[in-house]
């Protein structure tokens, strides 16, 4: 009897820590727990590739959601195979208009004729058919990372980063964020901290896993500006120009209600001079600056209008509008001379590296009304500096 009792017992005490142990495993897949550690706890939120840092001319952060795996996936298929267009004996280069300073130390942005005349002369190179520029090599390198929160994502999400990361090893991992449109600033000043880590680099491409990037065209031209600068732009007082690349807005009103809504915005009733958030450059010093200076800076829901904010105290900076870079809120007419194309699914990216550019579902519709598209008038007011339509021009 007694031997009887024991062998009850034991087999009790065997159905409940099976029991227990399945428990675990249940809760374990289908909530977040904290206290138990997997292989993405022990990825850290730094940049990890072992990478020549001597030679970094290009990082692109592509801001991404955790679930986007197919956003991801179609960019690496597609435009981050894109090799520079760099032909040393062409004089038909889209490149950046003289940089000068005035007589207050205060840089000079681009004219409307300006700008007008370097889109005319690129799309004056776009329409020759024989344009086949030479392939060169530029010596540097071009990274890429997908910026994804990882803070309180369930056991199941964790565990497909983690089979991502180590198959492709270009996810930058924030442990301490939670990836959230509330946290999109945050998740930005916690990227460029990130990359502010490698040691040398010359220019941050910032993009959406929404956006198409022509990255043959924006390397020549960031190639042949950087080239310049550095040959041919005298300093004021020791401060030389920095790059912010993007397509800007000027006189949007500050948002009152709905997700966007900006309670701590109250320095105008319209938002500083900002890059639209689908894609825009900065230089390395840009990054830096916000780098260092994060935890000081104030914090916007917007991403975009807080960077606007944090760069527009700064003198030197030059607001490189270009029109080629079609990152609104949906997408323009299409036009064979943007580079950036913002709000495409996968299918979309696949159609343009095949060389279909207008196969999204709005590209024919009539009855859409797309946003204009203008070039950016920086010597009148907010409210009068994207008057100037590039069809009327």
């Amino acid at each position: 009897m007694i031997f009887y009792r024991k062998r009850t017992l034991v087999l009790h005490l065997i159905t409940i820590g099976l029991a227990f142990i399945a428990g675990c495993t249940i809760t374990l897949s289908v909530i977040n727990v904290k206290s138990c550690k997997t292989d993405l706890d022990r990825l850290h939120s730094t940049v990890e590739r072992n990478v020549s840092t001597s030679s970094i001319f290009l990082v692109v952060v592509i801001l991404s959601a955790p679930k986007n795996i197919g956003q991801r996936n179609a960019i690496r298929q597609t435009w981050l195979n894109l090799n520079p267009k760099i032909d040393e004996s062409s004089d038909n280069y889209y490149v950046a208009n003289t940089i000068e300073f005035d007589q207050s130390g205060f840089l000079q942005q681009d004219t409307v004729q300006q700008q007008s005349a370097s889109l005319n002369l690129f799309k004056k190179k776009m329409s020759k058919a024989i344009y086949k520029p030479l392939l060169k090599d530029l010596n540097v390198e071009v990274l890429h990372y997908f910026a994804i929160g990882t803070e309180n994502l369930p056991f199941i999400e964790s565990n497909k980063l983690t089979k991502e990361h180590s198959k492709h090893n270009d996810l930058l991992l924030l442990n301490d964020l939670t990836d959230s449109y509330a946290n999109l600033t945050l998740k930005l000043l916690n990227t460029i901290e990130s990359v502010n880590n490698i040691e040398s680099f010359e220019y941050l491409l910032k993009t959406d896993d929404d956006t198409y990037v022509k990255l043959d065209y924006l390397l020549e031209d960031l190639y042949q500006y950087d080239k310049s600068i550095k040959r041919t732009q005298s300093t004021v007082n020791n401060v030389k120009p920095e790059l912010y690349w993007g397509y800007f807005n000027g006189r949007a009103m500050v948002k009152s209600r709905g997700q966007w809504k900006e309670v701590n915005f109250n320095l105008c009733e319209r938002y500083l001079p900002y890059a639209l958030g689908g894609g825009y450059v900065l230089s390395k010093n840009l990054v830096h600056f916000v780098a260092q200076n994060r935890r000081a800076l104030s914090r916007y829901v917007s991403e975009d209008i807080s960077m606007g904010v944090w760069l527009s105290s700064l003198r030197n900076v030059y607001k490189k509008h270009d029109i080629r870079f079609d990152t609104a809120y949906m997408p323009r007419k299409c036009q064979n001379y943007h580079i950036l194309l913002h709000k495409r699914t996968p299918t979309n990216m696949r159609d343009v590296y095949r060389g279909f550019l207008c196969t999204f579902k709005e590209a024919n519709a009539t009855n859409i009304r797309r946003p204009p598209e203008y070039f950016y008038d920086w010597s009148t007011s907010q409210t009068r500096c994207c008057d100037s339509l590039v069809d009327q021009i």
